[in-house]
């Protein structure tokens, strides 16, 4: 029996991302339906969604010898709860909403999951010795501003990070090895360029295994097709949005990513678009125009949802 860690998926109802969670929970109960699987949390994208989307992918989760969720802060709100908290009532599921110390095949780990308040005086005081570590929250090396947590214990192999989209390896200021794990599905744009893998772990490290992808983001000219239906895709040289939706409205498309043969009322109607716009939509925009560098733009998406995360709960 092999451990096989994942990152984040984050699950929702909008396509194609709804399908492609699906499918890659699908492709994975084919190839590991008797491992261990450690999903590092985010499972899900927020702490409420439709429950026939719950109930489709638990007909998965269900089907696995020994499946273990890290609990990440997308499923976590003040008014509901925890997303995941119902699922501990099965026997093949295993849920980690505190600091746990748990031992597989003689291979010691703790668990950190997100706790939303006060993690960071919790976990720096941590004092101990464990094979790997189990985290969702930002390290300090990933961190803009002082969110970012730094863990002083001492892991004999590694520290394994879900939370941040982008996979990175490194050795961290106490000397101990640091794999961020990454996500297995393209959250947002730009995620399209970055390797989506999960880990089959051990006692001596790890082993990366790329996962399909199922989509992606893909630019084409006004007329042509995209090569897979299930694209999302950025649109050029538009005459209308009449035309737009008559050609494309069965296809996925990126509204930020719409460039019109530009008119005066295309102009202004853009303008309104923008005004009207929340504030992730808006920032993709300036920074497609801005060129920021993709680590930054990482970043400022991070504040951005913990500010809409913020609102959701005040709202509520």
């Amino acid at each position: 029996m092999s451990i096989i860690v994942v990152g984040d998926i984050q699950a929702q109802n909008k396509e194609p991302h709804r399908s492609s969670c699906l499918k890659f929970l699908q492709w994975l109960l084919e190839n590991f339906k008797d491992d261990t699987i450690i999903q590092g949390g985010d499972l899900f994208d927020r702490s409420s969604l439709p429950h026939n989307l719950i109930n489709e992918i638990l007909d998965i989760l269900l089907q696995f010898k020994d499946f273990r969720i890290v609990s990440g802060n997308h499923e976590i709100s003040d008014r509901l709860g925890n997303i995941l908290k119902p699922l501990h009532h099965h026997k093949n599921l295993t849920i980690y909403t505190e600091k746990t110390e748990f031992e597989i095949n003689g291979i010691s780990f703790i668990a950190l999951p997100s706790l939303l308040h006060n993690e960071k005086e919790e976990y720096e005081a941590i004092e101990g010795n464990w094979d790997y570590s189990l985290c969702h929250f930002t390290p300090i090396q990933e961190a803009f501003g002082n969110e970012g947590i730094e863990l002083k214990f001492k892991v004999n192999i590694s520290h394994l990070f879900a939370h941040i989209h982008r996979h990175r390896e490194f050795i961290d200021n106490f000397g101990n090895k640091v794999l961020i794990t990454g996500s297995v599905i393209n959250y947002r744009y730009g995620e399209q360029e970055w390797e989506k893998n999960i880990y089959k772990i051990n006692k001596e490290g790890y082993e990366k295994i790329k996962v399909p992808f199922y989509f992606t983001y893909q630019t084409i000219e006004f007329g042509q097709q995209p090569s897979d239906p299930n694209n999302i895709i950025n649109i050029k040289n538009v005459p209308s949005w009449e035309a737009l939706y008559k050609e494309y409205g069965k296809y996925c498309i990126r509204r930020e990513g719409i460039e019109f043969v530009q008119t005066e009322d295309n102009l202004i109607f853009d303008r309104q678009e923008f005004e009207h716009s929340d504030l992730a939509k808006k920032f993709e925009i300036y920074a497609i125009d801005a060129g920021l560098q993709k680590n930054i733009e990482e970043r400022c998406y991070y504040y951005i949802d913990k500010y809409k995360d913020q609102n959701l709960k005040e709202e509520v």
